[in-house]
């Protein structure tokens, strides 16, 4: 039996950008069919591709978050920079 292995990111993110081009060309019978694909080939969920096939761009970028002086919570990736000697 033929174990699947799952998809790279970078290479999820090359199947999905060739893909979005014929799903916005697809007429909406087609678009089904082209979802039902990209469900079984990336393993992603039906309204995440349908998400990612909508957005301007494949990719997301991150808000930075709004640091306060008494903000002591902060995990370790948003207050590397305060601890980082200058």
């Amino acid at each position: 039996m033929h174990k699947k292995l799952p998809m790279s990111f970078s290479e999820r993110h090359k199947y999905l950008l060739l893909m979005k081009s014929r799903y916005k060309k697809a007429p909406k019978k087609e678009k089904h069919i082209l979802l039902n694909e990209m469900q079984q080939v990336t393993g992603l969920h039906r309204k995440s591709i349908i998400r990612l096939m909508n957005a301007p761009s494949l990719t997301t970028e991150c808000r930075p978050r709004a640091l306060h002086k008494d903000d002591n919570n902060l995990c370790g990736r948003r207050s590397a920079f305060l601890l980082a000697p200058a």
